[in-house]
């Protein structure tokens, strides 16, 4: 197997100005969007957050409450949802690497299949875990869906609402792999939560 080799290969995360950051995601977001194939075995949005309606064993300071939220919230995107495209699926500060061939590229794509507005919800619960003690964080999701809301043309209240299943779809993944960062994606999943109902 051939991989290019990123140089200089610094990760997004380095960047100290978060609004340049945040530029540079969506742009690359728009660079590796492609159609859904017809005949590709990928596992689509509704599949992973269908996670959300079996068993999971909370620990005691993860609310059922956020659960349950995010089941009604994920059900009612799918029904409304618009064109799906071929995702990367864990777009982030870690994922996104500075090269020669481009200023930015994409590494380490998972593969789903869903609505451009899903891609933004890893990007928005990082980089972890110092996003969960950001000052103003609630001010900070805003201002970042905000530059992905004017540079995609993406509606604001849906890219919260994708990115707040998707928070409580990250934290449930969290405790089932036995991390503790399922608290760093509850208390983004509660911030996006209330910037939605704000």
């Amino acid at each position: 197997m051939l991989l290019e080799e990123c140089q200089p290969g610094d990760m997004l995360s380095i960047l100290a100005d978060d609004e340049e950051a945040t530029r540079i995601a969506a742009s690359v977001m728009q660079n590796i969007w492609k159609p859904a194939p017809d005949d590709a075995d990928f596992p689509t949005t509704k599949d992973w957050l269908s996670r959300l309606n079996k068993p999971i064993h909370l620990p005691s300071d993860f609310s059922e409450k956020q659960i349950n939220r995010a089941r009604e919230i994920a059900a009612d995107l799918h029904k409304n949802q618009g064109k799906n495209v071929l995702l990367h699926g864990d777009l982030h500060h870690f994922n996104i690497l500075s090269s020669e061939r481009e200023p930015w590229v994409a590494i380490d794509p998972k593969g789903v299949v869903g609505v451009p507005e899903y891609e933004i919800g890893a990007f928005l619960r990082n980089p972890i875990p110092g996003i969960a003690v950001t000052p103003n964080l609630q001010a900070v999701l805003s201002r970042r869906v905000d530059i992905f809301c004017e540079m995609l043309g993406f509606d604001k209240q849906a890219v919260i609402s994708w990115a707040f299943a998707q928070a409580a779809l990250s934290a449930v993944w969290a405790v089932d792999s036995g991390s503790d960062n399922y608290k760093v994606f509850l208390v983004c999943a509660e911030a996006l939560y209330e910037l939605g109902e704000g």
